[in-house]
């Protein structure tokens, strides 16, 4: 071990502390392809999940001429760890109420609202945008690395949801696909 401690302190230093013993990859060359690729796609705002890390490590082991090499999800996994990359929310807004705004709301201007109704005649509806082409919110990064996204698709059907107080009826209303401006 003390011949070896320049290399072992970098190997701490470098690797997660959940690696027990410093293997080398068995492709190491489909490895630092796939890593140069990852780079470039991260550089580039790109969201990227494990089944896509799995299909490039796939494609470039075709590439490369590896006929015996198939990617698997614990292949993915080991790599993740050796790189230092997680699971991370590419953006995301807080937008939130407070619990006593809602109270008194619901205390004081429902109230005057829904006077002289009954419950029948009572109906809540939302809109809800179905975003059929919207990429997912989390990508695979490296660790500490800060996540920003690109613009995200806004290709949406809307729809309406309304049923009454009672819970008698629901409506459902379907609108043709829409392009959501700003």
């Amino acid at each position: 071990m003390w011949k070896n401690r320049a290399k072992i302190m970098q190997c701490f230093e470098s690797k997660s502390l959940k690696i027990k013993k410093n293997r080398n990859p068995t492709h190491q060359d489909i490895e630092n392809v796939l890593l140069v690729w990852f780079k470039a796609q991260r550089s580039q705002n790109v969201p990227i999940s494990g089944p896509l890390l799995q299909e490039k490590a796939n494609h470039f082991a075709r590439q490369l001429g590896k006929i015996d090499f198939k990617c698997s999800e614990s292949w993915i996994y080991r790599f993740r760890q050796r790189h230092d990359i997680v699971v991370g929310k590419v953006c995301g807004e807080a937008a939130s109420v407070s619990q006593n705004d809602c109270d008194n709301w619901l205390r004081t201007v429902l109230k005057k609202l829904t006077e002289g109704y009954t419950d029948s005649q009572i109906w809540n509806a939302d809109e809800t945008g179905l975003f059929f082409k919207l990429t997912p919110d989390r990508t695979l990064k490296f660790k500490g690395e800060k996540c920003t996204g690109g613009k995200l698709s806004k290709d949406r059907i809307t729809v309406l949801v309304a049923s009454s107080m009672e819970g008698e009826k629901r409506k459902l209303l379907v609108t043709k696909p829409t392009k959501r401006r700003g």
